[in-house]
């Protein structure tokens, strides 16, 4: 699964084992408001109940207003490759869009 991929990759980089890996990141989305990119942060629950789901810190660019902010593997695709998490998915706020989450840093 490729939020397990995921989750390694923040481990390794947090280099603790923890419910909740924190990270710094940049996020790039792709929907029918257009291309947006940002730094921010984010975490990723890997508890039994909410393994998986990851949530990132608004921005100025990027708000709960026209983007998601929360994710899970319940109602969006996931793809890990090299350092970069891809989410997938379809919504009325969004339409079809496409999130890319790059961890930078743990924090």
């Amino acid at each position: 699964m490729s939020a397990d991929a995921f989750k390694e990759f923040l481990f390794k980089m947090d280099g603790i084992n923890n419910n909740a890996p924190r990270f710094k990141c940049i996020v790039a989305y792709e929907s029918k408001h257009g291309f947006e990119t940002d730094n921010t942060y984010g975490w990723m629950s890997v508890t039994t109940m909410e393994h998986g789901n990851i949530s990132l810190v608004e921005t100025k660019k990027i708000t709960s207003d026209n983007y998601h902010l929360d994710f899970t593997p319940t109602y969006q695709n996931y793809s890990f490759k090299g350092k970069t998490l891809t989410i997938k998915g379809q919504s009325d706020k969004m339409g079809n869009y496409k999130v890319t989450i790059t961890p930078t840093e743990s924090y």
